[in-house]
C-alpha cells in the first residue's frame, strides 16, 4: 500500500471512489525538480477549489521526496492525499457547502410580486392589422 493511504483520514470506500473518478483526469499542475513554488501552491489551491479532485505531476525526485511533497501540500491546503502513482499525486479537498444562489436572470419572489407581469416583446410589436388578419384566418378555418 502506498504512503498516501497511511496518512489519509478518508474511509477506504471513499478513497476507492475518488481513485476511480481520478482515473480519467489529466494532471492540472506540474511541479518542477526544484520543488513546490508559491505560484504552484496557489495554482493547486485554485484547482482544488474549482474541481475538488486533481492530479499533480511531480517531476524528478525520488519516492520519499514525492511523499514529503504530498504531505506538505495536503497540510498547507487542508486537503487529503488519495493516491501516489509513480510521479502522479492525486489530491482531494471537499468543497465548502454554499447557500444555493438564484439562477442568473431570475428575480426573487418579493421582486416578482412587486412588478407587473412582463409581456412578450413580439406581442407588443404586433399591429392591429396583424391581429385582425390572424383572427380572420382562424374564423375561416373553423367554418370549413
Amino acid at each position: 500500500m502506498n504512503e498516501a493511504s497511511e496518512h489519509s483520514s478518508l474511509p477506504p470506500k471513499r478513497r476507492r471512489e475518488l481513485r476511480a473518478r481520478a482515473h480519467a483526469l489529466k494532471p492540472v499542475v506540474w511541479v518542477a525538480q526544484s520543488g513546490m513554488s508559491e505560484g504552484a501552491m496557489r495554482e493547486v489551491d485554485r484547482a482544488l477549489t474549482a474541481h475538488e479532485l486533481i492530479k499533480i505531476h511531480a517531476v524528478g525526485g525520488d519516492r520519499q521526496a514525492r511523499e514529503a511533497l504530498l504531505e506538505t501540500l495536503c497540510r498547507a491546503l487542508s486537503a487529503e492525499p488519495v493516491q501516489i502513482i509513480g510521479k502522479t499525486l492525486i489530491v482531494f479537498r471537499a468543497r465548502a457547502p454554499q447557500e444555493p444562489q438564484p439562477a442568473k436572470g431570475s428575480r426573487s419572489v418579493q421582486a416578482k410580486l412587486s412588478l407587473p407581469p412582463r409581456r412578450h416583446a413580439a406581442s407588443q410589436r404586433r399591429s392591429s392589422s396583424t391581429t385582425k388578419r390572424r383572427d380572420s384566418v382562424r374564423r375561416s378555418k373553423r367554418s370549413v
